[in-house]
């Protein structure tokens, strides 16, 4: 599904996708990081990960990923 989402990205000439998960959620941190994604810099570290306080409100702490895409 993600290639998919990716080359449509890319035809309509956008290069730079993000995405979001909970901290806690390891498998998800490790699959994105295989696709490509790059953690962006939070405002703290939980178990070496960096995470955005509240991104989606108080207490919900988030990672952030951002890939950038090429044609190809």
């Amino acid at each position: 599904m993600y290639t998919h989402f990716f080359n449509q990205a890319i035809r309509d000439g956008i290069n730079i996708v993000t995405c979001i998960t909970s901290p806690v959620n390891r498998t998800s941190i490790a699959y994105h990081k295989k696709l490509g994604f790059e953690l962006v810099n939070g405002d703290k570290e939980v178990d070496g990960v960096p995470v955005q306080t509240d991104y989606d409100g108080v207490g919900k702490d988030r990672v952030l990923f951002l890939k950038r895409l090429v044609k190809g």
